[in-house]
């Protein structure tokens, strides 16, 4: 058990530098393609936040994507990381990009998790959610964050990823690491609105309807 703790340990002190560094020296050499976001700047410009939906198998390119329009102007952005050892990597590794975190599970703290994110929503900026995160079934979406849109009256964008060149992990995700200077393609699709109204059967249809479009996203 001992060792354990010292493992972790060591992990959370010594691994997001690393990964930090690892991240920027190979974002230097991507070239990452935007798509469709005309209607998430016409809510930046309305002061409207959302919530913008992918797999957790594209979390990678979802960081490059969150620095980039930060960058640009869209406001800040937060992720959802779980409560376990691996949440707290993502969280020490992602913050010095300026993404702001916030700390729940699907089967751990879940309640606070969705509470966090709502607030960020109402009070502060956008979220992204992992939907079949963070521990799975992969590829299947879970409702969170059709509640989130509910009680919020945010819309939720699809988000996804197209690589010309990638490593894919045996993790549970099936991970997708795009190789150096490789090409990414990266899609905002159709907004989905949820009322705030919604009962059981609509928030079930919009969180079918969003796994539909990320597990068959409609070419341009």
């Amino acid at each position: 058990m001992a060792r354990r703790r010292l493992k972790h340990a060591l992990l959370r002190t010594i691994g997001p530098p690393i990964l930090r560094a690892v991240l920027r020296l190979l974002r230097l050499t991507l070239r990452i393609e935007y798509r469709h976001d005309e209607s998430i700047w016409d809510c930046v410009r309305k002061g409207r936040t959302i919530a913008v939906a992918f797999w957790h198998s594209d979390m990678l390119v979802v960081l490059y994507t969150a620095v980039d329009y930060m960058k640009r102007g869209v406001g800040r952005v937060a992720v959802l990381a779980s409560l376990s050892e691996d949440g707290e990597l993502l969280a020490r590794t992602v913050r010095p990009f300026g993404v702001d975190v916030v700390r729940g599970s699907s089967s751990r703290g879940a309640r606070s998790g969705l509470k966090g994110l709502e607030r960020f929503l109402k009070e502060t900026g956008h979220v992204g959610v992992a939907v079949d995160g963070p521990r799975g079934p992969r590829r299947e979406a879970k409702p969170g964050v059709a509640v989130l849109a509910k009680e919020t009256g945010c819309p939720i964008f699809p988000y996804t990823v197209s690589y010309d060149r990638a490593w894919r992990l045996r993790s549970w995700d099936r991970t997708e690491i795009p190789r150096p200077f490789s090409r990414c393609v990266v899609t905002f699709h159709e907004p989905i609105h949820v009322s705030q109204d919604a009962g059981r059967d609509e928030l079930e249809r919009a969180r079918a309807h969003i796994e539909w479009i990320l597990l068959n996203p409609p070419a341009d």
